[in-house]
C-alpha cells in the first residue's frame, strides 16, 4: 500500500495517526458456548463457568495489572450483552447496540511475570503459585491471551515450545499499547496542628478535562536522586529551581518555620510482586541517573527493584513468586533499596514482612530524612492505595505523607480508573534541556513514534522491509517472525530508544499482547476482533455502522497510546490478515506468520495450524 494511500485510509486519534484497514461489512460472529476443543464442536468458544450448569463464551487472559480496566472498557464496548448461557436454553438473542455481541473477554490481572507463566502453559498457574483466582473456574487449563509490559524471555519461548508448540503453533508477541509510567504522589501532604490539610505547592499546575493531575515538576536530577535515595526530602533547594523558583510548600495552612525544620520526608513506593513497570522503571532510570547521582543503583532492567538478600528483607510469605527474597531472580541492581514493609491492600495497613529478620532495614523515615528504601507493594493498585493512603507519619506538630512512587498512567486523577488523590509529576525528557511532559498518551506516542518496526521502511508506513539490518538481543538480524524483534527494535541499546527517549515522556514502555497462531474457530475469530479494533483494522460493527477510533479512544482516556500508525500497519499486516506485502520478491502473507487471513469475520485459519490444534 502506497504512504498516499495509507494516509487516505488514516485519520487522528488525539495525537497519534491510526492506520485504517480497508474498510469491508463487518459480519455476526455467531453465538457459541462451552469450553475451547479443537475437535468436537469446531466451533466452540472458551468456557468459564459462573454459576453451575452455566457456560459463557470469554476468552480467557492474565497478566499485566497496567491496562486491566483499559482492557476490561474496550471489551465491553466490543460485546457487552454475555449472559450466562445454560445448555437447553437457545441461542440469546444479539444486542443491537454492540459492536460484536457475542464477543466476551475475561481478564485476571495478576503481573506481567505471570502473565508469561500462565501463556506458556498448559495448566492453571494460580494454583501452582497459590495465587487468588477471582474470576476463572478453578478447571482453567489454559488462556487465550496475555499481557506483558516487559518481553519474553528464552525460557519463555523454550517452555513454550515444549509445552503448546504442537497445540498453539508458533508464539505471538508484539507491543499493542504505549505505556507512560507515571511518577505519582498524593497532592496532600500532610494534616497540620489544627487539622488542616497541607498541599503541595504547584508553580504549573496541570488540569485534563476539567481534573486536577498535578504538574510537580522533577528534572532527570531530582527523580534520579529521589529513587536512588540521595534526595530525601520535599524541602530539598533541588525542587526551586524546575518549580518556577519556589518551594513546595503549602504558604497558607503551613509555616516557613516548620517546612525548613521537617519538611516532607520522602517515602518511596514500589512493587512487591515481579511487574512489567517496573522493568520500564528501572530501564529509564538504568538509562538516565547515570552521571547524575554520585552512583547509580539501578545498573540494568528488571522486574524486581534493586536488592540484596544479604539485608535480610524477604518477602517469600506475602508472594512466593517474588523477587524480593532469597533467589528470587534477576534484581535491577545488587545494592538493596527494599525495605522491610509491604502495604497491605486488603486491611489497608503497613505491616512487616513475616519473613523479614528482625534486623532488616526499614522503609519509615528517621527524623526528617527518608530512608531511601522502599515500601512495597502488590499490584497496581497497591501502589494507588499506598500513595493516598492518609498521612501516618508523625514529626513534631504535623501528621505527614511523603510517598511517591511508579505507576500506569492509567490511574491516576483523569482516568476513569484513577483516583483524584493520585497526582503525578511533570518530567523534562532531556538531562538538561528539553519540555517538561505529564505522563499522557500524546507524550507517550510522541517518544515512540520515530522507532521503526522490525523488517519496516519507515516509521510512518510500516511497510514489509526485508533490507531491515538492525540486530536483536541475540545478534540475529531483525524479522517479523522473530518474537523478539518486537521488542527488542524498541531499545537498540541500553540507553537509546524508548530507554532514554530524544522527545516525548521519558518513562515510557510499551504493554505486549501474549497470543498463539492457532485457535479454535470461535475463538480465532474473537481474538482477531479485538486486535483489529484495537489497531483499526476493524472500523465497523456487525451492522455495517462505522464505529472508526471508537475503540482507539478508550486508552487514550486513560493516559495510554495507542500504537504509531506504522506499527498498527505492521502488526495488522503480519498477524490479522494474509497480506500481499512485497519484498525481496516474497509476500508478507505467504510466510504464515498470521492468525487469519482477515481480520473480519469468517476469515481462514493459517495453514499451518492442523486439525487438533487450537487455544
Amino acid at each position: 500500500m502506497s504512504f498516499d494511500r495509507l494516509l487516505r485510509l488514516s485519520m487522528f486519534v488525539g495525537c497519534t495517526l491510526i492506520p485504517l484497514h480497508e474498510v469491508s461489512a463487518q459480519t455476526l460472529i455467531p453465538f457459541a458456548s462451552g469450553q475451547s476443543n479443537p475437535n468436537t464442536p469446531p466451533d466452540a468458544g472458551n468456557g468459564t463457568i459462573p454459576s453451575s450448569g452455566a457456560n459463557l463464551d470469554s476468552l480467557l487472559g492474565t497478566g499485566t495489572t497496567s491496562i486491566a480496566d483499559v482492557l476490561r472498557q474496550q471489551c465491553q464496548r466490543i460485546g457487552d450483552n454475555n449472559p450466562a448461557w445454560f445448555p437447553g436454553a437457545g441461542t440469546p438473542s444479539p444486542a443491537p447496540t454492540d459492536l460484536q455481541p457475542w464477543f466476551s473477554c475475561t481478564y485476571e490481572e495478576e503481573d506481567s511475570a505471570f502473565g508469561r507463566q500462565q501463556w506458556r502453559s498448559a495448566t492453571n498457574q494460580w494454583t501452582v503459585t497459590l495465587l487468588q483466582n477471582d474470576r476463572f473456574s478453578s478447571s482453567t487449563d489454559h488462556v487465550q491471551y496475555g499481557f506483558s509490559d516487559s518481553s519474553i524471555s528464552n525460557t519463555d519461548l523454550s517452555t513454550f515450545d515444549v509445552v503448546l508448540g504442537g497445540t498453539a503453533g508458533a508464539p505471538v508477541f508484539f507491543p499493542l499499547y504505549v505505556l507512560p509510567i507515571a511518577i505519582a504522589y498524593s497532592p496532600v501532604y500532610g494534616i497540620n496542628s489544627s487539622g488542616h490539610d497541607m498541599s503541595f505547592h504547584i508553580s504549573t499546575p496541570i488540569t485534563i478535562g476539567g481534573a486536577a493531575v498535578g504538574g510537580m515538576r522533577l528534572s532527570h536530577l531530582l527523580y534520579c536522586g529521589i529513587f536512588n535515595g540521595d534526595i530525601k526530602n520535599f524541602n530539598d533547594p533541588a525542587f526551586t529551581m524546575p518549580n518556577g523558583g519556589s518551594t513546595l510548600q503549602d504558604t497558607a495552612n503551613d509555616t516557613s518555620g516548620r517546612w525548613a525544620a521537617d519538611g516532607v520526608p520522602i517515602r518511596l513506593v514500589g512493587r512487591l510482586d515481579k511487574a512489567g513497570e517496573t522493568d520500564i522503571f528501572t530501564r529509564a532510570l538504568t538509562a538516565q541517573c547515570t552521571g547524575l547521582v554520585a552512583t547509580n543503583r539501578y545498573t540494568q532492567h528488571a522486574e524486581t527493584l534493586p536488592y540484596s538478600s544479604n539485608s535480610g528483607v524477604n518477602f517469600s510469605a506475602e508472594r512466593s513468586d517474588t523477587g524480593l527474597r532469597p533467589s528470587g531472580g534477576i534484581a535491577a541492581g545488587t545494592f538493596n533499596l527494599v525495605g522491610r514493609e509491604y502495604f497491605d491492600v486488603p486491611t489497608n495497613s503497613i505491616r512487616v514482612s513475616t519473613n523479614s529478620a528482625s534486623w532488616a532495614p526499614s522503609s519509615y523515615p528517621a527524623g526528617s530524612f527518608g530512608s531511601g528504601r522502599y515500601l512495597v507493594t502488590l499490584g497496581s493498585n497497591g501502589v494507588l492505595a499506598a500513595i493516598t493512603f492518609a498521612p501516618d507519619y508523625m514529626l513534631g506538630n504535623a501528621t505527614l505523607n511523603g510517598k511517591i512512587g511508579y505507576i500506569s498512567s492509567a490511574y491516576i486523577a483523569n482516568s476513569p480508573s484513577g483516583s483524584p488523590g493520585l497526582h503525578a509529576a511533570a518530567l523534562r525528557t532531556g538531562a538538561t534541556t528539553g519540555l517538561f511532559h505529564m505522563p499522557l498518551a500524546s507524550s507517550a506516542v510522541l517518544a515512540m513514534g520515530t522507532i521503526t518496526p522490525p523488517q519496516s521502511s519507515s516509521p510512518l508506513t510500516g511497510a514489509y522491509d526485508v533490507g531491515d539490518t538492525r540486530k536483536n538481543r541475540n545478534g540475529m538480524t531483525v524479522d517479523r517472525a522473530d518474537p523478539y524483534s518486537w521488542y527488542d527494535v524498541l531499545y537498540p541499546t541500553p540507553t537509546t530508544g524508548l530507554a532514554q527517549p530524544a522527545d516525548g515522556y521519558p518513562i515510557t514502555g510499551t504493554t505486549q499482547f501474549l497470543g498463539y497462531r492457532c485457535y479454535s474457530q470461535r475463538n480465532r475469530e474473537h481474538i482477531v476482533n479485538l486486535l483489529g479494533w484495537e489497531t483499526g483494522a476493524i472500523t465497523h460493527d456487525w451492522r455495517n455502522f462505522d464505529h472508526t477510533g471508537e475503540i482507539q479512544a478508550i486508552p487514550g482516556a486513560s493516559n495510554i497510546g495507542n500504537l504509531p500508525a506504522g506499527w498498527a500497519h505492521a502488526i495488522t499486516e503480519t498477524f490479522l490478515t494474509n497480506s500481499s506485502e512485497t519484498s525481496g520478491g516474497t509476500t508478507l502473507g505467504s510466510r504464515n506468520l498470521w492468525i487469519q487471513s482477515t481480520p473480519l469475520p469468517g476469515g481462514g485459519a493459517n495453514a499451518t495450524c492442523t486439525i487438533g490444534m487450537g487455544m
